[in-house]
């Protein structure tokens, strides 16, 4: 059994034990058969090209270095259609980087809490996302910020001018963990 189909069978499995009794677990059960079904279908080689997470390790060591350089031309080209004007992000981009106190140092990990991929009955990638998050970010000026990251679209042949980065965030928590201040650039798509 490949690595996906096992986390496949490992999701499906905690859906269907907090799903027990409530008249959905055929339902899973059936969904679980055609996605398995697709992937059986599917080469490795289809399945880690456009894998969300193992696409963005790279590309997330890349883009933070032209977050600490304050690279704008090259951070606005990574951003979707969608996400704003070339003039409209140059200006976000300036308040964001007034935002952060001191120039961005490091982070302490990376982690990638909101990622998915919808494969539809034929085996076509028909969405394909994640966020990615660099935790407890610090400058040069000792300031830290609980997280600095932004949310790609992979694909989403519905609409191509998602595709693409579409929202950079930069988040202070309180003691509690909840937002204290915020600072973003771009903007979430409506799909």
């Amino acid at each position: 059994m490949t690595m996906t189909k096992r986390l496949l069978a490992v999701a499906i499995c905690a859906a269907m034990s907090l799903c027990a009794g409530c008249g959905v677990v055929d339902k899973i059960k059936e969904k679980y058969s055609e996605a398995e079904s697709v992937i059986d279908k599917e080469s490795k080689e289809y399945l880690e090209k456009y894998n969300p997470t193992s696409l963005a390790k790279d590309e997330a060591a890349e883009i933070f270095e032209y977050l600490k350089a304050k690279d704008k031309e090259k951070l606005t080209a990574l951003m979707s259609k969608s996400a704003g004007s070339q003039s409209s992000l140059d200006g976000q981009w300036d308040k964001f980087f007034e935002f952060i106190d001191g120039d961005i140092e490091s982070y302490e990990y990376l982690d990638m809490p909101r990622e998915g991929m919808t494969i539809d009955k034929d085996g076509v990638i028909t969405d394909s996302h994640l966020a990615v998050d660099f935790k407890k970010v610090k400058t040069s000026t000792g300031k830290e910020y609980g997280e600095i990251g932004y949310f790609q679209q992979r694909k989403y042949p519905k609409d191509p001018d998602i595709e693409g980065i579409n929202l950079f965030y930069a988040y202070v928590f309180d003691e509690e963990g909840h937002i204290k201040e915020e600072c973003c650039v771009g903007r979430m798509p409506n799909k």
